[in-house]
């Protein structure tokens, strides 16, 4: 306690005593004084509290903000695998439709005949009241049901499918020099690399170890760092890009009709004018782009049956070869399925084998992405439906498991 003389000091002089009996130091009251008033006047946001709130604030908005950040993640992550999801859906929905697509044609295959005009559709009735002659389709009748197997569209359910004639095609395995190099200038290859790509498209099949003067031995192979040749016949058309050289031009695989789809590796003879593309008849020696518009537009109301049907149709004399032409189709086809759903082309060849221990087989099955043409056929709305006998049921929803039952 300060001693009573101080206090009473303290009363009469302004500056009060220490415990010790001494007065303070007036500059030491002053600069008290002055702190005193300097918090007293200091702003709210220098106090130590506030300053502290503030730190706690701007936490606060560091978690909402790294919240907001961790949900924009996940809803975008969860957006992409229903994307994902919804996608890998639609392509197992087309992927049922096509195999109920396949199973329909493979039955009609098996169960109708074919003629020169292609695929006959016949009822139960026709059928019975049919003639040998008509059961080998030598003379369709005019009032049944055909699907063309000029690789024209078709719709079945959401499914577009295209039949191609395996007569109607190049056959790659037995190519010659004259021919495939009016089918390369297609697309755009010169006669002199016609020249090269046929030799080694001939020494790549060939299974002798020679040389021919443009073509590929398995050193050439090894030098150019590509797979060696099998020497064998090619397995599909798209085993043509394993030929050296022949990956060099991409207008063969690029084009909106690939040069795979216009050639086929069964050995088969003869080419079929009812069914062959137009890059096709062009290979054809002795007709010109005149003769083959008239063909195209004679075969669409008739079929061609002969040499001189031929000679009608094109306005030509051609110095038709033997087994130069088959004007009934082969008892294979290619088949190409588009969906809406699936952004991949599924191409098949299906053949018939009576004397197997099936009765067809399917010798490949090949899927590369859609082209722009094939998606402008997809938004058509004047494609017809494929034509199907009435007593095989069909439905949009449930193709592929009737179709499997028809087959099976």
């Amino acid at each position: 306690m300060m001693p009573k003389a101080c206090c009473a000091a303290a009363l009469i002089r302004p500056y009060p005593c220490a415990s010790g009996g001494s007065e303070r130091d007036p500059r030491t009251l002053s600069s008290m004084h002055s702190s005193a008033e300097k918090r007293r006047r200091a702003p709210a946001w220098e106090h130590p509290l506030a300053q502290q709130q503030g730190f706690v604030l701007v936490a606060t908005l560091w978690f909402v903000a790294l919240l907001a950040l961790v949900a924009v993640i996940i809803g975008g992550w969860v957006e992409r695998s229903l994307g994902r999801a919804t996608a890998l859906q639609d392509r197992i929905t087309a992927r049922s439709e096509m195999i109920g697509a396949v199973n329909q044609i493979t039955f009609l295959m098996l169960t109708s005949y074919f003629s020169p005009r292609g695929l006959e559709i016949l009822t139960r009735e026709d059928l019975a009241g049919a003639s040998p002659m008509d059961v080998f389709g030598f003379t369709p009748r005019d009032a049944s049901q055909f699907i063309g197997l000029d690789d024209r569209p078709y719709r079945l359910g959401d499914v577009i499918i295209r039949l191609q004639d395996d007569h109607g095609l190049y056959k790659l395995n037995f190519a010659d020099l004259d021919t495939l190099g009016r089918l390369l200038a297609e697309y755009g290859v010169s006669d002199e690399d016609s020249a090269v790509l046929d030799d080694r498209l001939l020494d790549y099949i060939d299974k002798s170890p020679l040389m021919r003067l443009n073509g590929a031995n398995t050193d050439s192979y090894l030098r150019a760092g590509q797979p060696l040749p099998r020497n064998n016949p090619l397995l599909t058309p798209w085993e043509a890009y394993r030929v050296l050289g022949w990956d060099d031009y991409p207008k063969l695989w690029n084009s909106p009709t690939p040069f795979p789809e216009v050639a086929t590796v069964r050995d088969i003879g003869g080419l079929n004018p009812n069914t062959a593309p137009a890059a096709v008849l062009r290979s054809i020696s002795g007709l010109d782009e005149r003769a083959i518009e008239r063909l195209l537009d004679y075969r669409a109301n008739q079929w061609i049956l002969n040499e001189l049907d031929l000679e009608r149709a094109t306005g030509v004399a051609l110095p038709v070869s033997l087994a130069q032409f088959s004007f009934f189709p082969a008892n294979s086809l290619r088949l190409a399925l588009l969906s809406s759903r699936n952004p991949l082309t599924q191409i098949l060849e299906i053949r018939l084998n009576p004397l197997g221990p099936r009765p067809y087989r399917v010798d490949y099955r090949v899927e590369r992405p859609q082209t722009a043409a094939e998606r402008a056929v997809l938004d058509r709305t004047d494609i017809p439906t494929l034509p199907l006998p009435g007593d095989i049921p069909f439905s949009e929803q449930g193709s592929g498991s009737a179709a499997s039952r028809s087959v099976e």
